[in-house]
């Protein structure tokens, strides 16, 4: 190339105009084929699908929108609601399906998910529910981070959140919650998933907080074997009716790593259904065990209740966020709280004077309605959102038997039910086999 061509050339890069990122707008009313333009919004499917590349902003304003078929979000694609106000909420029920090209001549097919964030995507301010069966409510790949998210998956069998793999994703200041049967809140491949301020709840029977899992194939230009998926935990709350964390292993010499501090949750129910050599627990400190005290989780409210041990038992890392899910300041107190909210102590209730006349009863305090919204009483008629509350179940088998044995057939169906997650066919019948002598010897020896 003569030196003519090669500055004409270089004159002509340096002329071209440079795609500067669009924003995108989508409310309740937007048209399936708008331009999301603020002057003519869109639907999310549009926005999100056909129309966000590159460092595309997509706000999504506050409502409800019944998602078709999966939200695919690529490139460094941002995902959010507003500043201020509710979140909005995505809702899928486990229908449809998105193609996202990957190839001049192939695509990637999504299916069963709410919404997805590949490349480097990001979503904030969201409140995202799957409510289909055995489905995935958000999927992660590397790179891509979520914050400020209520994640929700109501279906049995299902997750709500899925990271896939690859190398830091982040969730930060996330409320995870599983509420069917076998269902787990967070469920990872990934090398090195960060959580910062996270919740993740999994109430009921069989339910997991977290999954890790060891994966691999066989070793050649595209894949480097067994790759062991791990987990940096700080300031996190695990609470799973079967387990708070589950490590597993689905390719031999693959693992799954726990490494966490200053968290809240029972080393009791960290499981390893394969044994030692398929996932370990590294406790780093300054963690506890102890009941998280929420104001009520009952009816839906996971914030921290007064005397909860997660108060200023955080720390502050460059992941942690200078404010929670309630947009409070963090820390409010000595030091960061454990968990997506800060404690916020009630209002001293002033005493007054004695009057004549006696002064009225004082009218009962508002709802809150200054643009914070976290998770309130689930039967509350506010225009704020909560997950879904479930109660506690049994196992078919164990219900008709008496309190002593209904104890231990609990403890054998849900040791079954971890060994199930257990995809290598040999590892998963010798984990079953001891799963079903729980109970049995000392019955024999009685």
């Amino acid at each position: 190339m003569s030196v003519a061509v090669a500055l004409a050339l270089l004159t002509f890069l340096l002329a071209a105009p440079i795609a500067s990122a669009r924003e995108l707008f989508v409310t309740a009313s937007g048209s399936p084929t708008g331009s999301c333009d603020r002057s003519d919004p869109c639907t999310p499917q549009q926005a999100i699908n056909a129309e966000a590349r590159g460092s595309d902003d997509v706000e999504i304003a506050s409502g409800t929108y019944t998602v078709t078929a999966p939200l695919v979000a690529r490139d460094q694609v941002t995902v959010h609601g507003p500043a201020h106000g509710l979140r909005p909420t995505l809702v899928n029920d486990g229908s449809g399906s998105t193609t996202v090209p990957v190839g001049p001549n192939s695509g990637a097919i999504y299916s069963s998910r709410t919404l997805a964030l590949r490349d480097q995507a990001s979503a904030r301010r969201l409140y995202v529910t799957q409510t289909g069966t055995s489905a995935f409510t958000l999927e992660m790949e590397s790179n891509t981070s979520a914050s400020d998210v209520v994640v929700v998956a109501t279906g049995n069998g299902s997750w709500a959140v899925n990271v896939s793999g690859g190398a830091t994703p982040l969730l930060r200041d996330v409320f995870a919650f599983a509420g069917g049967t076998g269902a787990t809140a967070i469920h990872t491949y990934a090398d090195n998933l960060r959580l910062r301020n996270v919740l993740a709840i999994a109430p009921n029977y069989g339910g997991d907080a977290l999954d890790i899992v060891g994966w691999g194939c066989l070793q050649h230009a595209g894949c480097r074997g067994a790759v062991t998926a791990t987990v940096d935990a700080r300031n996190v709350i695990l609470r799973g009716a079967l387990a708070d964390a589950v490590l597993l292993s689905d390719y031999a010499g693959a693992r799954g790593v726990l490494n966490v501090d200053h968290s809240n949750f029972r080393s009791g129910r960290v499981l390893a259904p394969g044994g030692a050599g398929t996932g370990s627990l590294v406790d780093r400190g300054t963690n506890q065990s102890a009941d998280p005290l929420f104001v009520n989780s009952q009816v839906g409210d996971y914030r921290p209740a007064a005397g909860s041990p997660t108060i200023d038992n955080g720390v502050i890392d460059a992941d942690v966020s200078g404010f929670d899910m309630d947009g409070n300041a963090r820390p409010l107190g000595g030091a960061a709280d454990i968990g997506p909210f800060e404690y916020v102590a009630p209002p001293a209730t002033p005493v007054s004077p004695p009057v004549s006349p006696p002064v009225s009863p004082p009218v009962a305090p508002g709802t809150g309605s200054g643009g914070v919204q976290a998770p309130p009483p689930a039967s509350s008629s506010t225009s704020t959102q909560s997950p879904p509350v479930f109660t506690p179940q049994v196992p078919t088998a164990c219900r008709r038997l008496k309190a002593k044995a209904r104890s231990t057939c609990i403890k054998r169906e849900q040791a079954l039910s971890a060994c199930r997650k257990v995809k290598t066919t040999k590892r998963r019948a010798a984990c079953m086999k001891k799963a079903k002598r729980i109970g049995r010897t000392s019955a024999r020896r009685t």
